[in-house]
């Protein structure tokens, strides 16, 4: 009997750590990009999600540059294929989603007006950046 609750007890506790678990992506980007209308320089990033919601915070390690975006489910993807995806328009590099590997979702980024402008003249080539899915333990 002590042994089945302790175990109740320990998977309870482990459920619940993960449930307080923040996802961080960490992706080093090699080229200057665009997050709907905000210019990032090339370098290392990581992309937070905090819980459901569906707002991401992306932030430069070196700068500690931040923007938030709101994103929208936009498909699935196999699951452990973590990455950023971009849309190459000339020279101008546009985030357009967040493919989370644990949860097999790929996130959809709003896009600015001006982006939505070049996109009706020219199709876009389209750059993946392998990235690592890490958890952090909320405090």
């Amino acid at each position: 009997m002590t042994c089945k609750l302790l175990f109740l007890t320990a998977a309870a506790t482990i459920s619940l750590a993960a449930e307080d678990a923040t996802k961080k992506i960490s992706a080093n980007i090699w080229f200057p990009f665009d997050v709907n209308g905000v210019a990032m320089a090339a370098g290392k990033y990581e992309v937070v999600r905090t819980g459901h919601a569906p707002i991401l915070t992306i932030r430069d390690v070196a700068s500690r540059k931040s923007v938030m975006i709101v994103t929208a489910g936009s498909g699935a993807s196999p699951i452990g294929t973590t990455l950023l995806t971009f849309h190459r328009h000339g020279d101008l590099y546009v985030l357009a989603s967040v493919t989370d590997g644990r949860a097999g979702t790929v996130l959809g980024v709003a896009q600015s007006r001006k982006v939505k402008e070049i996109a009706l003249t020219s199709r876009p080539e389209i750059i993946t950046a392998p990235a690592e899915l890490i958890y952090v333990a909320r405090r």
